[in-house]
């Protein structure tokens, strides 16, 4: 027997709503709870969070542990302004067998640090969470609520139920996009690399950029082409800048053929959903004019982060 609550999205739009009309703001989580659940615990956390002490089973009660069932999580992208922010909700919260009332629910948000510590009550590295019980869970219209989070990150949700007769947990790996939309799925080409181009592979864990640039011309005295990723949020640098300068001491032309410069990225090393593969390429003659000169830049999607 499955004890099911779903929460059609159209609900939130009536939530948001009323929660506004009741004096909070339509996008505060906190606001939202107070106004659907009442006695529920919702908030954003800096650091650890215990989780509270559930209830015991009453008379008649089921006396089983908790054993929750997959979770689907569904993911919006709400927030505009510079603080970039989606709003995701596990569509429905059950369990393969009935569990008492004073079961704990917990749903926990935050990058892949987040972690439940060994004693099965802390939870650490948090963005936001909400608590209730299963009773309060199945009385009518009551719904599983959203976690808010970054866009264009690679994010965890961690759902715990908790009784005296065990714990259940679930981990679901989420993202939302924003800035990241349309990025290209690797492996990936930007450009034409019959002239110039950024090629974007994985080798390993390693997120591996290639600018080639080819040069057809003779007249070339200096030749410079350049490779890079950066965020694309905030163009902060996430890779090393790559270089190639090729020129001759004696100021003689370069000769024609394929060029490339390389950098790497290590995705361990970022929960960003994407990134912004950037070259700089360009060939002059001896009096200075170009032979080629080109800008590229584009975004390519990062796969998960290894485990």
């Amino acid at each position: 027997m499955k004890k099911t609550r779903y929460i059609p999205l159209f609900l939130f739009a009536v939530f948001f709503s009323l929660a506004s009309s009741c004096g909070g703001s339509s996008t505060d989580p906190t606001a939202m709870s107070a106004f659907v659940l009442g006695a529920v615990n919702s908030g954003k956390s800096g650091g650890p969070t215990t989780l509270p002490q559930n209830g015991t089973a009453g008379p008649g009660e089921p006396t089983n542990a908790p054993e929750l069932d997959d979770i689907a999580i569904t993911s919006v992208d709400v927030y505009d302004g510079p603080d970039k922010k989606a709003y995701f909700v596990p569509n429905s919260i059950h369990f393969l067998q009935p569990v008492h009332s004073g079961t704990v629910i917990a749903v926990f948000i935050g990058r892949q640090n987040l972690a439940l510590l060994p004693d099965d009550t802390t939870v650490i590295n948090s963005l936001e969470s909400w608590t209730m019980t299963s009773g309060q869970l199945e009385k009518p219209n009551h719904f599983p609520l959203p976690v808010f989070g970054p866009v264009d990150t690679k994010l965890k949700i961690l759902v715990i139920a908790k009784n005296e007769f065990g714990i259940s947990t679930k981990e679901i790996q989420v993202a939302q996009s924003h800035f990241c939309t349309g990025a290209a799925v690797l492996p990936a080409t930007i450009g034409d690399c019959n002239g110039h181009c950024i090629e974007a592979s994985m080798s390993g864990n390693s997120l591996q950029l290639k600018a080639k640039q080819v040069l057809n011309s003779t007249e070339a005295v200096y030749l410079y082409t350049d490779v890079s990723s950066e965020s694309a949020t905030s163009s902060s640098p996430m890779s090393p800048l790559g270089i190639l300068e090729l020129f001759n001491d004696d100021d003689s032309v370069i000769a024609s053929g394929n060029y490339e410069a390389n950098t790497t990225l290590d995705i361990g090393t970022t929960d960003a959903m994407c990134t912004r593969a950037n070259s700089f390429s360009f060939a002059i003659r001896e009096d200075g004019s170009y032979v080629t000169i080109e800008n590229l830049a584009g975004k390519v999607m990062l796969p998960p982060n290894p485990n």
